[in-house]
């Protein structure tokens, strides 16, 4: 698999893989709810929002914690990421509108 190069907004720089620039899935399609999970946690933590927002649209839960009793949002704000958080409370406050 090919790797690229990009900047994120804060700034750092991150490899991307294929399925990342094509927005493409990031996870295999059967793999269940708590690999979409960990994955979400994974990408707030390392501040990818294209990982992130990809994530969320294929069904991650935003408010999953994990078995150290955090979630994703706590990364992001822990790594000051804030385009990665606001993203998030944007989706938790959505989540709780919807029945």
């Amino acid at each position: 698999m090919t790797f690229t190069k990009r900047t994120t907004l804060n700034g750092k720089r991150e490899e991307v893989t294929p399925a990342v620039k094509m927005g493409g899935p990031l996870v295999e399609k059967n793999a269940g709810q708590e690999k979409l999970n960990r994955a979400l946690i994974s990408a707030a933590a390392r501040g990818v929002l294209a990982d992130v927002k990809n994530l969320v649209a294929q069904g991650a839960d935003v408010n999953y914690v994990n078995d150290v009793g955090v979630n994703a949002l706590y990364y992001a704000k822990h790594h000051q990421y804030e385009d990665v958080a606001a993203f998030l409370e944007k989706e938790m406050k959505n989540e709780r509108k919807t029945p």
